[in-house]
């Protein structure tokens, strides 16, 4: 173990015993926090992540997940911004989590935003007109697109909703909130983020060229 790992693994105060009971190298557990400051900081980049709002979880192995920590700015993340929690919400170490942190159990990554235009959208049409353009492209990304129920950020109801839309579409639109995509890599679950902002915002500007 480098000094640089062994020195950002520290800032944690976690026993290596930790990591190694789940099997999980320190340098992946290293690496992983890259990954996950990376993303916030292209979401954020993107403008699909603002301020203190939205969070990102990478699962690590079975039972650990390193989340996002709450009101801190996404686009500015440091390594004390990300926790180590299990699956349960058990908090390891680092930062207090999110109260959202439920819906962040069931996928390799998690990228849950607050995306512009997407939102400005729902505000504009109902959820059967979302996306809805003569566009190839509108088509295939709809069909990957389901909708939560309306529920207050954090409760239960929330995560319960949001985990049976899942089985319907990658990307869940939870009304009069946001968005939360599920993916295998980080790269996935930004790139299909920002397609739906795109697309809400072509729809968008198209609404006002009709007018």
């Amino acid at each position: 173990m480098n000094g640089i790992v062994r020195d950002r693994k520290n800032r944690f105060d976690l026993s290596p015993n930790v990591l190694l009971e789940k099997g999980i190298a320190v340098e992946d557990f290293v690496h992983g926090l890259d990954i996950v400051i990376h993303t916030c900081r292209e979401a954020w980049l993107a403008g699909i992540m603002v301020g203190f709002n939205g969070n990102m979880s990478m699962r690590l192995g079975e039972d650990l997940l390193l989340v996002t920590g709450t009101t801190v700015p996404k686009g500015h993340l440091t390594d004390n911004d990300v926790a180590l929690i299990c699956v349960d919400g058990t908090r390891i170490a680092g930062p207090a989590i999110s109260s959202e942190t439920a819906m962040h159990t069931d996928a390799r990554f998690i990228l849950h935003t607050h995306p512009t235009h997407l939102l400005a959208l729902s505000v504009a049409v109902g959820p059967e007109e979302m996306l809805s353009m003569p566009l190839f492209e509108s088509r295939m990304w709809k069909e990957k697109l389901a909708f939560a129920d309306a529920c207050a950020p954090g409760s239960r109801e929330l995560a319960r909703s949001v985990g049976e839309a899942a089985v319907k579409g990658q990307a869940v639109f939870m009304k009069e909130h946001g968005l939360c995509v599920y993916g295998k890599t980080a790269g996935e679950v930004l790139a299909v983020s920002e397609e739906m902002d795109h697309l809400a915002a072509m729809q968008l500007l198209a609404a006002g060229c009709r007018r």
